[in-house]
Order: C-alpha cells, then structure tokens, then sequence
C-alpha cells in the first residue's frame, strides 16, 4: 500500500506540468483565435464596402421617443423615395437595432446610423435607369440601303 502510494506522489508533479502545459497552450490558442478574427472582420468589412468614415454614414441622435417613419420624414423630408424604401436602407445601416417596420419606436438617446441620402437614391433608382449607349461600329456607320438582306425587310407603300 505504502508502495502504490509512493508511485502516486512521484508522477503527481509530471500531471501537473502536463496540465498547466495544456491550460497554457489552450489559452495562447485562444488569444491568437481572437486576434485573427478580429482582423479578418476588420478586413471583411472593408473589402465589402460597409461606411467606417463619418462622411459615409451619420449618425443621428433622437431627441425623444418616435418611430421609426418619424425619424424618416424628419430626417428624409422631401426625399422622392417611399417610406420602406427607406426603412429598407435604415435597417441596413442598423441592422441590430431596426427590425424593419415603420411602428418601431426609438428610445430617446439612442443613436442611428443614417445612410447617405444620395447613395441610396442612385442605388434604388439604378435598377431603372436606361443601358448607357453603344457606341457605333465603324463597319456599320455606313448606310444600310446598299445591303440587300436589308433592303427586303422594307415596307413599301404604293
């Protein structure tokens, strides 16, 4: 018995180096596990081309409790787009705080981020503008009377 006992106390101090070795190497994983990700979201939002600068994005302070359509004509007043439109955009921009209806009432105190005004107008209206012009071919400036494939889709009138 004295014998086990002996055996016990002598690998005792090895367990412990192995354990504090362990603890040791977990947390150094740990730091260096935050570090990286931290810099890869920092590098993520960059590339996606999320607002970090000021001038960007502004953010507006609320005076007192309103909702969120009264944040819009107040800040938006005579903007050509519709309320979701811009509830749309504002969501975006605060995507934690704005679920995204126009009867969601802010706190008094409490900051958001409001888009660009413009950069929301030429992303909304974008989708409607017309393709930008071709620029003609130098083959085909020419006219097109002197083609016969062409000269037989002509209508003519007697």
């Amino acid at each position: 018995m004295n014998k086990r006992t002996h055996i016990t106390t002598r690998t005792l101090p090895k367990r412990n180096l192995f354990r504090m070795t362990l603890v040791l190497f977990m947390a150094t994983s740990l730091f260096f596990a935050v570090a990286i990700a931290r810099a890869a979201t920092d590098n993520a939002s960059k590339a996606t081309g999320t607002p970090s600068t000021a001038k960007e994005m502004q953010g507006y302070t609320a005076k007192k409790n309103m909702s969120v359509e009264e944040l819009i004509k107040e800040v938006y007043a005579g903007t050509p787009l519709n309320n979701p439109t811009l509830v749309k955009a504002l969501q975006e921009a605060n995507p934690k705080m704005i679920t995204g209806k126009l009867n969601q009432t802010l706190k008094r105190g409490q900051v958001v981020f409001l888009p660009d005004h413009a950069a929301v107008v030429a992303q909304t209206l974008a989708t409607f503008a017309p393709p930008p012009p071709v620029a003609p071919d130098a083959a085909n400036s020419g006219s097109q009377s002197s083609d016969p494939s062409s000269r037989r889709l002509w209508v003519r009138f007697p």
